[in-house]
């Protein structure tokens, strides 16, 4: 029987997996309509996912029976929470994300104009572009995204499994197993385009 703290997780995780699946979705509707972007929606929903994901670890390493984290997903958020990131495209990513769920819900007045990059970090630079809309507008990027997402999860899974009785982990394993299956999706379709 699942004790406070993991259902609590567990709900967390379930709350990941349906904006993933959501996020899923939108990505279906971009393959039918052949579009070269990936939309602020899509992003938003992208960003909330791993937020859950981070907050869920966060909750498990601080033995914590609710979400007492109120920040957003930023780079503090990923060491919190025991996730190892240390690819600079992996950081540029989880620095764009950031910025697009804290200001991804509104219009962007007067920042950014199209063409104008808003990360710019290494040589090998984000291709992200502002307008009135904010998107990854090439395929590499949405490739990196997904793969973060895939190590992150893994490495989470073990974050909340540890130290678990045998007979609890089914109950997580299901929805990372679900949620591993739409990255992987996600990805196949990335590849194949």
């Amino acid at each position: 029987m699942l004790r406070e703290q993991e259902r609590e997780i567990q709900r967390w995780l379930i709350c990941a997996l349906e904006y993933l699946t959501d996020s899923l979705k939108l990505f279906k509707v971009y393959q039918i309509e052949e579009l070269e972007r990936v939309s602020r929606p899509n992003l938003l929903l992208i960003g909330y996912f791993l937020e859950n994901i981070l907050k869920s670890c966060i909750m498990k390493i601080e033995n914590k029976k609710e979400n007492e984290c109120f920040k957003h997903l930023s780079m503090e958020l990923i060491k919190k929470a025991g996730i190892s990131i240390s690819n600079i495209k992996e950081i540029e990513t989880i620095n764009y994300l950031k910025e697009v769920i804290i200001w991804g819900k509104y219009p962007k007045k007067g920042i950014g104009n199209e063409g104008e990059m808003i990360i710019d970090l290494t040589e090998e630079k984000l291709d992200i572009f502002a307008n009135e809309t904010v998107f990854l507008t090439k395929k590499a990027n949405l490739k990196v995204l997904i793969l973060l997402n895939i190590d992150i999860c893994e490495q989470a899974f073990q974050i909340i499994i540890s130290q678990m009785e045998k007979d609890l982990i089914i109950y997580f394993r299901e929805p990372f197993k679900r949620i591993n299956q739409i990255l992987n999706e996600m990805l196949r379709m990335c590849e194949n385009q």
